[in-house]
């Protein structure tokens, strides 16, 4: 386990491989599975396993490459690349699914750590003509949280895919209902009616008409947000001081939310295209706030 804090901040990633970072679904690269604020508000939350699937195992920060087409091309018992993870074995001939527990052959992920950062390296296996070579840096500052990634292409396809990292987040484990609210300010008008299960619409966001025992989920595509860049949004709750602000520094393709119990987890996509030898890189920040500091 690696620890990075700053005045504020403490925060916990769990080293690739290790629980509950060895997953089939996300970058291992950079794994946040603890954040807690003036060592009192905690913000990670863990996937459940009361869904209406296996669970996939997240927890806290964690980021997916969304590259399916490879298993798609892959012949059974032939491997196929997990961007973030490795190259994992295609067991039958269906499509890619995100919660099934492939055997996997892990990349080789290199770490320098200091008291406020951690760089992640992961080098490329090439695998049917693809391979990324990737960078992940993460530090805090005061109440700020960066994450900075940079991917370049060194196989021989285009590659053609969509990043995003899912927010597996809490306030202080607060139940969902009408105190929390998502306020995103790109987004097109929501209205106030209920939209699915327990989500409502708040104007430019997303509210809760109360707690919410079973998975509901919401998308906004593409057309619905703004292309003002930054892309941020916020969370919030009125039973808690504290608050999350996140600022996705690159134009969305997608938008996605899905909350269930006392999680929300709001998944902003980035489209991602890169010929051969190209690079791509792109930074998110989260600020943690509280108005009892």
């Amino acid at each position: 386990m690696l620890k990075i804090a700053s005045g504020r901040l403490e925060i916990e990633i769990p080293l690739p491989g290790e629980s509950p970072n060895d997953t089939c679904r996300f970058d291992r690269a950079g794994f946040i599975s603890s954040i807690i604020l003036d060592g009192k508000h905690s913000f990670c939350a863990a996937e459940p396993t009361n869904l209406v699937h296996p669970t996939s195992g997240g927890q806290g920060l964690c980021n997916e490459f969304k590259f399916d087409v490879a298993c798609d091309e892959a012949d059974v018992g032939e491997m196929f690349p997990k961007f973030g993870i490795g190259l994992f074995v295609k067991p039958d001939d269906k499509p890619f699914c995100f919660f099934h527990r492939y055997d996997v052959k892990p990349f080789s992920i290199e770490y320098e750590h200091k008291p406020d950062s951690v760089v992640f390296n992961t080098e490329p296996m090439p695998c049917l003509g693809y391979a990324l070579r990737h960078t992940k840096t993460i530090t805090v500052d005061d109440n700020l949280l960066k994450m900075h990634v940079i991917i370049k292409n060194t196989g021989e396809k285009t590659v053609a895919m969509r990043e995003y990292c899912h927010n597996f987040l809490t306030i202080d484990r607060l139940p969902l209902g009408p105190a929390y609210r998502v306020d995103i300010p790109g987004l097109s008008d929501r209205g106030t009616e209920i939209l699915t299960g327990t989500v409502k619409g708040n104007g430019n966001g997303y509210s809760f008409s109360g707690y919410n025992s079973k998975a509901a989920l919401i998308e906004a595509a593409e057309a619905e947000l703004s292309d003002t860049v930054p892309f941020t949004w916020k969370m919030s709750n009125s039973d808690s001081p504290a608050s999350i602000e996140v600022t996705e520094h690159f134009k969305p393709v997608l938008l996605v939310m899905w909350a269930i119990d006392h999680i929300i987890s709001l998944e902003v996509f980035k489209g991602v295209t890169l010929e051969p030898g190209q690079t791509q890189e792109w930074t998110r920040t989260w600020l943690f706030d509280s108005s009892d500091k």
